[in-house]
C-alpha cells in the first residue's frame, strides 16, 4: 500500500506501507527517477512517477494533516481555520459554525485549495454569498491565494462577455439572486462542478424560497458546504432549509421533519422545538463548531454597554396611544386566526392581512418615535400623521452625539448602525453639524458592492480624516472593519442573529485591537424594550439546540 498526498503542483509526498520484499520492489521502481527520500518510509517523487506507481502498488490519496493546511497560501490560517478544513476535507459535506469576525473567507478558500490539492476536485469550485460582497470575496481570494476568482453576473450585465467570466478561473463567486438566473444556473449545472460553498448559509432557512430552490438544483455535488455564526435565525424549521443542501438524505421531506421535531399553533406558527436530543443527534456529525470562547485568544474581547437616557412625557403619551393601537390590531388579527385555522385560507384572508400589515406599521412606528420623533413625522402614512411629534426632541440622539465626541477626541473611529436609512441621513447630518473637521462615511442598501467597499474599506478603513462610519442593516455581514474597535446600536437588531452579525463586524480574527466596545442607545419604556425581550427569544433556540451540543458530537468524522 502507497499513502499520497499533494505537496505541490508537480510533486507528491509518499508514504510506503507494506513488507520489506515489495519495498525492495518499489525502490527498484523509484531508482531511475529523481526522487528524494525523506526517512525510511517516506519520498517526494515527481508528479509523473504517480502513474507508473499504479501498475503495480495500490495507492491511497490522504488528508493532509491539519497543521500542514495552508502552506500553499499567502497568508497563513489560523489553527482553528485549519482544523475547520481538516474536517471538511475528511468528511465532506459540512456545516461550519464559527463566530463572526472568525474569517469564514480564509477558511473557504483554504478548503477548496486543500480539496484541490488532494486530487478530490478538478473543477472551479464556486461559493454563494451575499450580492453585496462580491467584490469583497474576489479581493480575498486574491488576498489569501494565487486562485483565481470571477464574479459571475447575468447575461443582461456582461453582454458579450458572459461566457468568459466562467472560463480560466479557480473559484466563481455568485450572490443569490444571480444563481436564480436561468442562464447563469444552467452555464454552471453544465460545468461538472464538485464543490460549492455557501456563505451566509442560513439565508436557506425558508427552503420554499427562490434562494433556496437555486441552491438545491446543486445538491448533486459530491462537496457542499454551507457557513454560518447563526444558523437558527427564525425558529427550528431553519435547520430543514439548511440540511437540504448539506444532505438531502437526512430529513428526506420537510413533513416528517416538522411531525418529528417541530411544535405548531393552531394556525401553522412554529412555537417550539420537541424531540430535541434525537434532532442534535441527527445534525451533530455534519457540523463543525468553534464557539467563541474557544477562539477568544485570536479574536478581540467584547464588551456590550446597555446605555439608557429617559422618555419625556410628552413622547411617552404618544408612544401608549401607538401600543394601543399595535395592541388593538394584535387582537383583532387572534381573533381572525381562531375562527379560520386553515393556514392557507388565512394567508389569503383579507381582513387578517390587513390587521397583519397594521401591526407592522405600529411597531414601526413604535421604534421610530424612540429612535427620533422626526423618522414618524417624515412618513408619508395617513396613519403615521395622526400622531402629533411636532417639536418633540430625541434623548436617543443627544446621547449618541457626546458618546460620538468622547470617542473622536480619544482619536479613536466608531461603526454605527441604524434600520432605517432616514434615520442614517439624520445621524449623518447632526453629526456632522457638531463635528465639522471630520469626514464620515455611510453604507446601506441602494449602493452596490463597489460603492460599499469604497466607503467600508477605502474611506473608512484607510482614510485618517474619517472618524464615522453610519451603516444600515446592509452592512451587518461581511464587512471587516479590523482598524475601528467601537460600535454604536442606534436602535436594536431585529433578531439575535442580525445582532451577532452586527458585533462581527468589529469583532474580527485580524483586529488590532484586543477589545472592542458595543455601545446599545436604549429609549427607557421604549420599543427598544419588546426589541430587546424578541432578541433574547431567539437566542434561547440557538442555546437550546446548537450551543448545547456536546463536542464529542460533533467534530468528528461521520461514520
Amino acid at each position: 500500500m502507497i499513502q499520497i498526498r499533494k505537496r505541490d503542483e508537480d510533486s507528491y509526498y509518499l508514504e510506503y506501507k507494506g513488507s520489506l520484499e515489495a519495498r525492495f520492489q518499489m525502490l527498484r521502481s523509484l531508482a531511475c527517477f529523481n526522487c528524494k527520500r525523506i526517512d525510511e518510509n517516506n519520498w517526494v517523487v515527481p508528479k509523473g512517477v504517480i502513474s507508473l506507481l499504479e501498475k503495480n502498488f495500490t495507492i491511497e490519496t490522504v488528508t493532509v494533516p491539519w497543521e500542514e493546511i495552508g502552506q500553499t497560501m499567502k497568508l497563513s490560517p489560523y489553527d482553528y481555520q485549519k482544523e475547520t478544513v481538516h474536517f471538511g476535507v475528511d468528511n465532506g459535506s459540512s456545516l461550519f459554525l464559527l463566530p463572526t469576525g472568525a474569517g469564514k473567507s480564509c477558511t473557504a478558500i483554504a478548503l477548496y485549495l486543500e480539496l484541490k490539492l488532494s486530487n478530490k476536485v478538478s473543477t472551479p469550485g464556486i461559493i454563494v454569498v451575499p450580492a453585496s460582497l462580491k467584490y469583497q470575496w474576489v479581493k480575498e481570494v486574491s488576498k489569501f491565494s494565487d486562485l483565481v476568482a470571477h464574479s459571475i453576473d447575468t447575461p443582461s450585465k456582461m453582454k458579450k462577455k458572459f461566457d468568459a467570466q466562467f472560463e480560466d478561473c479557480d473559484l466563481m463567486i455568485c450572490n443569490y439572486e444571480t444563481l436564480k438566473n436561468k442562464t447563469v444556473s444552467e452555464k454552471l449545472l453544465n460545468m461538472n462542478l464538485e464543490f460549492m460553498i455557501i456563505d451566509e448559509v442560513q439565508c436557506l432557512g425558508n427552503y420554499k424560497s427562490g434562494r433556496s430552490k437555486a441552491i438545491y438544483q446543486f445538491n448533486d455535488l459530491p462537496y457542499r458546504y454551507g457557513m454560518t455564526a447563526t444558523p437558527i435565525t427564525r425558529d427550528p424549521s431553519n435547520l430543514f432549509g439548511i440540511f437540504n443542501f448539506i444532505d438531502t438524505d437526512l430529513f428526506k421531506t420537510h413533513g416528517k421533519f416538522a411531525t418529528n421535531y417541530l411544535i405548531y399553533r393552531s394556525y401553522g406558527q412554529v412555537s417550539g422545538v420537541k424531540n430535541v436530543d434525537h434532532l442534535k443527534a441527527q445534525i451533530a456529525p455534519y457540523i463543525f463548531m468553534k464557539s467563541e470562547e474557544e477562539i477568544a485568544s485570536q479574536l478581540p474581547e467584547v464588551i456590550i454597554t446597555p446605555m439608557y437616557c429617559q422618555m419625556n412625557n410628552k413622547t411617552a403619551k404618544i408612544h401608549d396611544k401607538i401600543m394601543e393601537d399595535l395592541n388593538t390590531a394584535r387582537n383583532a388579527a387572534e381573533a381572525i386566526e381562531k375562527k379560520i385555522t386553515n393556514p392557507k385560507l388565512l394567508e389569503t384572508n383579507k381582513e387578517f392581512l390587513q390587521w397583519k400589515a397594521k401591526i407592522l406599521a405600529y411597531q414601526t412606528f413604535a421604534q421610530e418615535l424612540a429612535d427620533d420623533p422626526r423618522l414618524l413625522g417624515m412618513s408619508e402614512s395617513g396613519m403615521a400623521n395622526s400622531y402629533n411629534v411636532d417639536g418633540l426632541d430625541s434623548p436617543k440622539l443627544d446621547m449618541l452625539l457626546d458618546l460620538v465626541g468622547e470617542i473622536i477626541d480619544a482619536d479613536e473611529t466608531v461603526c454605527i448602525f441604524t434600520k432605517y436609512e432616514r434615520m442614517q441621513r439624520i445621524l449623518m447630518q447632526e453629526i456632522q453639524a457638531k463635528y465639522k473637521n471630520i469626514d464620515i462615511a455611510y453604507l446601506n442598501g441602494s449602493m452596490s458592492s463597489e460603492e460599499r467597499y469604497e466607503q467600508a474599506y477605502t474611506k473608512f478603513q484607510e482614510d485618517d480624516k474619517c472618524k464615522v462610519l453610519i451603516m444600515t442593516n446592509a452592512g451587518s455581514t461581511g464587512i471587516s472593519l479590523s482598524k475601528c474597535k467601537n460600535l454604536i446600536e442606534y436602535d436594536l437588531a431585529d433578531s439575535y442573529a442580525d445582532q451577532i452579525q452586527r458585533h462581527g463586524r468589529v469583532k474580527r480574527a485580524n483586529s488590532v485591537s484586543k477589545i472592542s466596545n458595543v455601545y446599545q442607545i436604549l429609549l427607557e419604556g421604549s420599543y427598544d424594550d419588546i426589541a430587546m425581550r424578541i432578541i433574547n427569544k431567539k437566542q434561547q433556540y440557538d442555546n437550546d439546540i446548537i450551543k448545547s451540543l456536546k463536542r464529542k458530537d460533533v467534530n468528528e468524522k461521520r461514520l
